[in-house]
């Protein structure tokens, strides 16, 4: 067959349907919308090739991209989430551009709206979607365009998380801490922090192995290393940084004795936190070989105690 060759033969295009005599079927692919094709059967033997009559036909035009469908979103956070889009037919034109479009008004959003650019062809995709308001409700479609014009998905609906704020309950715990930049673990745009435990650990537990030195770290973001690294080198049962390393507490078991500054901010929160006692709480900071940081969340006084005295334990861990 031939769109241009009215007399088609086996230099255009063709298909191979075995031998013999009868009749056979063929399936011409790749063809282009809209156009009319000159077809004509062909016999070969040893002598030569003989062809039947020639026939003509138009393919349908080009159409929309068809058959397309919006993936439920994923990942929501307070300001991105994710969601995707699968395509079954192009229409008969390459499709050029595919992605998804959202809005928190339109219920039918179009890429006249927010909307990502997942590049072309009718392979699935998934889209971030990020610049989301906290707390809103978002509306979701898959689209795809090609030569003549945009198609669009199912409308699919997905809620962004609340703005998150020290008290209150999270994923275990309480939110004792919200990073800001300078932190580690702070990402801009999503929204990370501390969680205590509602309930101390402990309310009389040792720093453990006195006389050994343990390279630990004060700043935020530390303690959970430092847990780590007092556990793997103090074999003590009951130590402070091994009760917090074994607990499993809301779901979760990533929780770690704070270090310095991370108990620090459970001090400043203590009020909206709740259940801390007036006692010293320990951290996993070192000072020396036989002393431990810690803190009274009376006066909050900072102290250096030695590593066999009994204080208060209050685990965290991050989000």
């Amino acid at each position: 067959w031939s769109n241009t060759n009215s007399s088609p033969t086996t230099a255009n295009s063709k298909t191979i349907n075995g031998s013999g005599i009868g009749t056979f079927t063929s399936s011409l692919t790749s063809l282009s919308p809209g156009t009319t094709y000159y077809v004509r059967a062909y016999a070969t033997n040893g002598v030569g090739t003989a062809y039947g009559a020639t026939r003509t036909f138009t393919t349908s035009a080009a159409t929309i991209p068809t058959g397309i469908i919006t993936i439920g979103a994923s990942s929501i956070t307070q300001n991105t989430a994710s969601s995707g889009g699968t395509i079954t037919s192009d229409g008969g034109a390459p499709i050029t551009i595919k992605g998804i479009c959202w809005s928190s008004t339109s219920t039918s959003p179009t890429i006249s709206n927010s909307n990502t650019n997942n590049g072309s062809g009718i392979n699935s995709f998934t889209s971030s979607l990020t610049g989301l308001t906290a707390n809103t409700t978002y509306y979701v479609r898959a689209y795809a365009t090609n030569s003549n014009g945009t198609s669009y998905g199912n409308t699919i609906s997905f809620t962004t998380l609340p703005n998150l704020a020290v008290g209150q309950s999270y994923q275990g715990g309480i939110i004792a801490y919200i990073f800001v930049p300078g932190d580690s673990g702070y990402i801009a745009g999503q929204t990370h922090g501390l969680i205590a435990t509602s309930t101390n650990q402990s309310t009389g537990a040792q720093w453990g192995c006195s006389g050994t030195y343990i390279n630990t770290g004060i700043t935020i973001g530390t303690g959970q290393n430092n847990t780590t690294t007092i556990v793997n080198i103090c074999s003590s049962t009951g130590i402070a940084a091994r009760i917090c390393d074994d607990l499993v507490s809301g779901g979760y078991n990533d929780w770690y004795l704070p270090s310095y500054d991370e108990l620090q901010k459970l001090y400043n929160s203590r009020t909206a936190i709740g259940g801390f006692s007036s006692g010293s709480y320990w951290c996993s900071s070192q000072q020396s070989t036989t002393t431990a940081y810690s803190k009274s969340f009376s006066t909050g006084t900072v102290t250096i105690s030695n590593k066999t005295t009994s204080m208060y334990v209050r685990a965290i861990r991050q989000f």
